[in-house]
């Protein structure tokens, strides 16, 4: 291959064929080949030769060619290729890549360079010449010659100043322009700062060019120190269609500020209701936060209780009944035998004293074993903190954030006896006073959580207790940051729930949304504004909300018989939790349960409706045209084989046809009747229901005047007439 000893080499005729294809596939293949085939300087040359006797189709197919190959290049190649660098009869940009890859090819050494850069150049002005140089730059990883030269002509290329006619190198005028004429030099056309701008503005409009964003700020604050670089992003982003990358900053601030954005014109805008407050510091036998604290003494003779208020020391002695630990009453209840076998010592035998000090060791052993040792010091604080503190708090009627604290931080904790009465005082309190602006609200949310929590332990439905108290505020009973809290508050418990329980507290929560009224897009944006209420019904994915939407909108309506007793996952999560939660884990997108017969269910399980398709046996089927069959296995003496579409399973009964007519209808159900709801799950809605929940929190915007409901860092959802 390129050995030209034996005769003339083929491949120049190679070349003129690859010219005579008018295909640009078809010549970029050939031109491969010649890059592959030609692997001698010798081939090269004679390659490179007949391409620039062509003509000019043959010098830009020698540049291409040029591209396509690796390995040194041969002087004589790099002389025949100079003139075509030179060409302006080739583009620019094939002579740019054409003079990048030879680089990348030859010697890094200034005297191999220059005349590759010279020939590049030629024809052009001492400043655009630098600027393909530049540009040459630019497509290189590394070149130290190439760099040597650039810096040289830096150095000699002068430029005229357009104010005071000083010809200075192009560095230092980049310098002299803006101290001396508050002047900028760009893309080698001199700018006022407001031009400067209307040159990124233009370009990230033209282009949305990111980079336009960045220069912008670096030459807003270069221009005046004391100006806000964000303003000038919000100014080009407003009234436009920004990504997210985009509005990062903006996003940034606001959230540092415990602000959201307009939606119109970006601008920061109060949030919409204060965040949940986080859960107190608990650990050490210690509780505190917001200037209140609990401490519980660990000494294993005597447990102190000390209590602090931001007015002081309420409390600082023993621990009530839980002050003596086993070994301190075991030791006072044996001290009164041994004392009066110390003082009987002289009065009485040696072997009444033996006996009463045996009888002492003997109480002294029963106290310690029968005594339950005290409560682990932080279950104690947390009791503490609701007997003693909370309940001076609830009476006095003050202190509600710390109360709503104590409410997160005691979920799974303490006692729920020895906090009931209390808990009922400071619930009647805080739904007698709470409302949307009142900072009571995140307390009665936290407070209703730890009573459905409580009594979650007493075998109470802990789920079924948040979605119904998520459930008034959809139906308008309370306002919509009680939800966000109620939800924010149960999500982040110490023991958050199971995968399991999330979804099927998502399926209860959007069952109660679409009984409220809301559809959809109204749920997408309740969401948008309450970030809890968001994370716990997110659905995925998106339009398996519309498939929920098909199921609650259908439950009431007659069904054919084949699948009459087919039930709806609202249905199935609310009266049967422990099964609703096993399968929602094994099928996240459950939408219907159909029961078939014992002995098919023995053997294949429930038939499921999902969004992916009807689940038989754990394998999926969306064809509502899959034939449903029952035969025998080949290889079986008993039992049955199911077929539906291309799935077989081997089973030990036979199922019955009303299991089979129900597989078929089931298909269909989910083809011909909830499918078409997924094309319309985000149609226009009416607004009675959403504006229910959003007006109220709904803020002007400060510059533009656009009521919106925000939420720190995230853009605000438009409410009223403009929503």
């Amino acid at each position: 291959m390129g050995d030209t000893s034996d005769g003339p080499s083929p491949h120049p005729a190679a070349a003129a064929e690859a010219l005579t294809l008018a295909d640009p596939k078809a010549r970029g293949r050939r031109l491969d080949d010649l890059a592959r085939d030609a692997a001698t300087p010798a081939d090269r040359l004679a390659v490179a030769n007949a391409f620039l006797a062509a003509g000019p189709g043959g010098r830009v197919a020698a540049l291409e060619w040029l591209l396509r190959w690796t390995g040194l290049v041969p002087p004589p190649l790099v002389i025949a290729y100079l003139p075509r660098l030179a060409d302006a009869t080739v583009p620019a940009p094939l002579r740019l890549a054409a003079a990048a890859r030879l680089l990348s090819l030859i010697p890094d050494r200034l005297p191999v360079v220059r005349p590759l850069a010279k020939a590049l150049t030629a024809g052009l002005s001492p400043l655009r010449g630098l600027d393909r140089l530049r540009q040459l730059q630019h497509r290189l990883d590394a070149s130290n010659a190439l760099d040597q030269l650039i810096d040289r002509k830096e150095l000699r290329v002068k430029v005229v100043c357009p104010r005071c006619a000083v010809r200075l190198p192009r560095v230092v005028m980049v310098e002299h322009l803006w101290h001396d004429h508050r002047l900028f030099l760009d893309g080698g056309k001199v700018l006022t700062p407001d031009a400067l701008l209307d040159r990124f503005r233009k370009r990230y409009a033209d282009r949305g060019d990111p980079a336009a964003l960045d220069r912008a700020w670096l030459a807003a604050t270069a221009f005046d120190p004391a100006a806000d670089p964000l303003e000038t992003l919000r100014a080009w982003l407003a009234g436009g269609d920004p990504t997210g990358r985009e509005l990062d900053p903006l996003l940034d601030r606001a959230r540092e500020r415990g602000a959201g954005l307009c939606p119109e014109c970006f601008t920061g805008v109060p949030a919409a209701y204060p965040p949940l407050g986080p859960p107190l510091a608990v650990g050490h036998g210690r509780l505190a936060g917001d200037g209140y604290a609990v401490e519980v003494g660990t000494s294993g003779w005597l447990r102190t209780l000390r209590v602090t208020t931001p007015d002081g020391v309420t409390r600082d002695g023993p621990d009530g009944g839980h002050a003596l630990g086993p070994r301190a009453a075991a030791t006072l209840a044996a001290l009164v035998p041994a004392l009066l076998a110390v003082v009987a010592a002289g009065l009485w035998s040696p072997t009444a004293v033996g006996v009463l000090f045996v009888v002492a060791a003997v109480v002294y052993a029963a106290v310690r074993l029968t005594r339950r040792p005290p409560p682990d010091p932080d279950r104690r604080a947390v009791d503490a903190a609701w007997t003693v503190l909370a309940r001076r708090l609830v009476d006095r009627g003050s202190g509600p954030l710390f109360l709503a604290r104590l409410a997160r931080t005691s979920l799974g904790r303490g006692s729920h006896a020895r906090r009931a009465g209390v808990l009922r005082s400071l619930l009647a309190w805080a739904d007698g006073v709470a409302d949307g602006a009142d900072e009571t609200l995140p307390l009665a949310a936290s407070a209703h959580v730890l009573r459905v929590d409580d009594g979650g332990r007493m075998g109470r439905d802990r789920l079924a207790g948040v979605a119904d108290l998520v459930a008034g505020v959809f139906k308008g009973d309370r306002p919509l940051p009680f939800a966000e809290y109620a939800l924010a508050t149960y999500l982040d418990r110490p023991d958050p729930p199971t995968a399991g329980e999330r979804r099927r507290l998502r399926v209860l929560l959007i069952g109660a949304a679409f009984d409220a009224g809301l559809k959809a897009r109204d749920l997408l944006a309740v969401s948008a504004v309450a970030p809890a209420v968001g994370r716990a019904t997110a659905t995925e994915p998106a339009h398996l909300l519309g498939l929920l939407y098909g199921v609650w909108a259908t439950r009431n309506r007659p069904r054919p018989d084949a699948v009459e007793r087919m039930e709806t996952v609202f249905d199935v999560c609310r009266n049967s939790p422990t099964l609703a939660a096993g399968w929602l884990d094994s099928f996240p997108d459950l939408l219907t349960v159909y029961r078939p017969d014992p002995m098919f269910e023995h053997d294949l399980g429930p038939v499921f409706i999902c969004g992916r398709g009807v689940a038989v046996g754990r394998q999926y089927v969306s064809n509502p045209a899959a034939e449903v069959s029952v035969g025998r296995p080949p290889s079986w003496s008993r039992g049955s084989e199911l077929t539906v579409g291309t799935r077989r399973f081997a089973l030990r009964h036979r199922p019955t046809v009303e299991d089979r007519n129900a597989i078929r209808g089931l298909l269909h159900f989910r083809h011909d009747v909830l499918l078409p709801f997924v094309e319309n799950y985000l149609e226009p809605h009416a607004p009675a229901a959403l504006d229910r929940l959003l007006e109220p929190l709904g803020k002007p915007c400060p510059r533009c005047g656009m009521a919106c409901v925000a939420v720190p860092g995230e853009v605000g959802v438009p409410v009223g007439p403009a929503g």
